[in-house]
């Protein structure tokens, strides 16, 4: 993920979380121990909740729909084709297994 995706999303997930949580907030700011030097501590603990995320939602976030798409689709591209390896290797293990068995048969009879 690129650091320009990171900053993209962190600012898009500030925003968010400022508008739904804007009455609490409002709150938090209005308390008798709010202070200006609590700001900083305030915001960086909003931050926080970017780590929540991984690089690839971070990125599904900030990136076009086309593009995530385009990527998602790779993704599935490649999972579908691991499957259906996995089949295939399972079932020349089994013939495998069966030939040793049949070797061993054979020489011990």
């Amino acid at each position: 993920m690129t650091t320009t995706t990171s900053q993209d999303f962190t600012t898009y997930y500030l925003q968010r979380t400022t508008q739904e949580f804007a009455e609490d907030l409002d709150k938090v700011r209005a308390a008798d121990d709010f202070k200006a030097e609590s700001l900083p501590f305030l915001i960086h603990a909003l931050q926080q909740g970017t780590a929540l995320y991984s690089a690839r939602d971070q990125e599904r976030v900030v990136k076009p729909a086309s593009v995530a798409a385009a990527v998602d689709e790779d993704v599935v591209m490649v999972e579908a084709a691991e499957e259906d390896a996995a089949p295939k290797k399972e079932k020349k293990e089994k013939k495998d297994k069966k030939e040793k068995s049949k070797k061993r048969k054979s020489t011990s009879g």
